[in-house]
């Protein structure tokens, strides 16, 4: 499992258009009560495009599906 987390979710938002208040929506937690190690970065880390496709190349695949 892997997961980048770029944005909180607005909870007053999704109350005033669903009426009801989000739950589970937190992947941090997720991952936590998982066991499953992460890293986080700094809000001051800036990493160029290249860098961050590197970073990527080392736990990305390719999943094809087929019909």
């Amino acid at each position: 499992m892997a997961g980048v987390v770029v944005a909180k979710l607005s909870a007053l938002r999704f109350v005033k258009r669903t009426g009801a208040i989000p739950e589970n929506v937190n992947f941090r937690a997720l991952l936590d009560r998982s066991g499953v190690p992460y890293q986080t970065a700094t809000a001051d880390e800036a990493l160029s495009t290249p860098a961050i496709a590197e970073r990527a190349l080392k736990f990305t695949v390719l999943v094809q599906c087929f019909r």
